[in-house]
């Protein structure tokens, strides 16, 4: 009772649960420039809409007088996420539209593309299926590569209790590709544009490489820097938080396509942030170079202090051929030496029983510090046991 009488009385606008850029692009493409004065229905909070100029600002959808920008104007008649149209016209620019028409109409539908029922032989053949379509950069690529992969069975197989087939047993929501399909050729239409694509190669490292760059493009505000080891997750780095001492970790999730490839990017760019029972997760992520972040917006480079990421990023060093009993011996009882240790050498100490190998992740400012303090204790232990 006292939970039902604690909720609203009727549910949020969902202008106010999101970033209003859409409405922003929609009233600027109207002539209405001073959105501060607009009677909204229900307004946005001030930092929102502060936050939503600022983050347009940095997509070149407007420019430093607010005014539309060419790039802003498609947004607002493509009328989706302005990252996507963002990452839409680099596409363009870097002739590999369809591509990006495709990954834009996976995103999409991205949380609902794999499916499995609740008991572990089912989950384990869904967890196989995503590593088939796996690809080491990420889950982008490994969106892509699932609508392929569709595309191709359907062109082939017309008859639609084949296809559903087809994606029951790759554990594959066939209903979300068909909606990602009709987003894809909905867009494709809008920026008349004709889909070509090949179908007979895989996707290759020069096209993949500008779908990436495509990608920053348009998400280079959603990035997130290592810790080391996957336990250790990802900092994420926000223009709006600089002046926090704790800036959010986030972990990723085992499904993801770099941890089936186990891959861990110093840097990657996200799709979505979730909290789920007080723990951060990032999700569709794909590892990123950090020379193309000095390619966007040089005012967001300067807002998360782009120079000195480098700095913050975790570097490491690999302690080989130690030993099964000397490494539990330094990780101790239920890790309790392990804890007090990467406390020490603020550090984190990754431990590899099968390859006898003690991995240690720290900034690099501290690196050699926390290095010495690993060997001596490896040492102490190895003279306990001679």
């Amino acid at each position: 009772m006292e939970t039902y009488e604690a909720m609203d009385a009727c549910s949020r606008a969902e202008i106010l649960c999101t970033q209003p850029t859409i409405a922003i692009l929609k009233l600027k493409h109207l002539n209405i420039d001073n959105i501060e004065s607009f009677e909204w229905l229900q307004s946005p909070p001030a930092s929102s809409l502060h936050e939503a100029c600022q983050i347009l600002l940095w997509l070149n959808a407007l420019d430093s007088q607010g005014k539309m920008t060419p790039l802003g104007q498609n947004m607002a008649r493509l009328d989706i996420d302005p990252r996507l149209t963002a990452m839409l016209y680099k596409g363009q620019e870097l002739n590999c539209l369809s591509y990006t028409l495709i990954l834009a109409g996976m995103l999409t539908v991205s949380q609902n593309v794999w499916w499995s029922s609740k008991d572990q032989e089912s989950k384990d053949t869904a967890t196989r299926a995503r590593a088939a379509f796996s690809h080491e950069s990420g889950d982008h690529i490994t969106l892509i590569n699932v609508y392929l992969k569709w595309s191709i069975f359907c062109v082939n197989n017309k008859n639609k209790k084949q296809q559903n087939t087809w994606c029951k047993n790759n554990s594959i929501n066939a209903k979300s590709l068909q909606l990602a399909q009709n987003f894809i050729r909905e867009k494709a239409k809008q920026m008349d544009h004709e889909i070509e694509l090949c179908y007979s190669e895989e996707l290759n490292e020069d096209i993949i490489g500008r779908i990436l760059q495509c990608i920053t493009a348009g998400n280079f505000m959603n990035l997130a820097i290592s810790n080391g080891p996957f336990r250790a997750g990802y900092q994420i780095i926000s223009a709006f938080s600089q002046m926090s001492n704790d800036p959010a970790v986030a972990r990723v999730f085992r499904t993801s396509s770099l941890c089936l490839n186990d891959q861990m990017p110093k840097y990657v760019f996200f799709n979505e942030l979730l909290n789920l029972n007080g723990t951060n997760y990032i999700t569709i992520l794909s590892s990123s170079n950090f020379d193309w972040l000095k390619s966007v917006s040089r005012s967001w480079f300067t807002a998360v202090n782009g120079d000195n990421l480098q700095a913050i990023s975790y570097e490491s060093c690999a302690f080989e051929n130690i030993g099964a009993t000397l490494l539990r011996a330094i990780v101790g009882k239920r890790n309790c030496n392990l804890n007090k240790l990467e406390e020490t050498a603020q550090a984190v100490i990754d431990i590899d029983y099968k390859q006898s190998r003690l991995t240690i992740w720290s900034r690099k400012v501290n690196l050699e510090k926390a290095k010495k303090i690993v060997q001596e204790v490896i040492q102490k232990e190895n003279n306990n046991y001679s």
